[in-house]
């Protein structure tokens, strides 16, 4: 019992922020009474991840709905995916039945990009970056966005790898 509250002791110890997302906006916490019912997920944090047979929403204005990851790009035996991911995906559902204009079908292989995960993302300054979904922008192989806005804000961890032209996109950058 002991040791479970001294690990609890220094879990409360670090000064952690913890962004939470309420439908597509972030939310700050630094109160360790918030963050308690977290610590499950630090267990689980493989299963928080984008991997093969992951379903994610598609948050940008191409027709898309909901696409199912096929592959992790950037390596060999590449497993997981988090912010900034390229996979490969199978479209599921479209929001309209024919889109004209980018020609994308139910079963169609795509290219995404993730722009919002579930697992936490530690920044250097000890913020804890996390959304309640897991969402992509599809776009084409040189990786320029299909379609011309996005739906809901993105993070500036996009900016460092290489989503400068879906920052364009983005209504809000955090």
């Amino acid at each position: 019992m002991e040791k479970w509250l001294s690990g609890l002791k220094h879990w409360f110890a670090k000064s952690t922020y913890e962004f939470r997302a309420v439908g597509s906006n972030p939310i700050i916490s630094n109160n360790p009474l918030f963050l308690l019912g977290r610590i499950k997920d630090e267990r689980r944090k493989i299963f928080l991840m984008i991997q093969t047979q992951t379903m994610l929403n598609v948050t940008d204005n191409s027709g898309v709905k909901k696409v199912k990851c096929i592959k992790i790009l950037g390596g060999y035996k590449k497993r997981y995916g988090l912010f900034s991911a390229l996979l490969r995906g199978s479209i599921q559902e479209l929001r309209y039945k024919i889109n004209k204009k980018t020609s994308l079908k139910k079963g169609d292989i795509i290219f995404a990009v993730v722009v919002q995960a579930r697992s936490r993302l530690k920044r250097k300054d000890g913020q804890t970056v996390k959304f309640f979904k897991n969402s992509v922008v599809i776009v084409d192989r040189q990786e320029k966005p299909l379609a011309t806005r996005a739906l809901t804000p993105f993070f500036s961890e996009l900016r460092k790898k290489k989503g400068i032209r879906l920052l364009s996109l983005a209504q809000s950058v955090f």
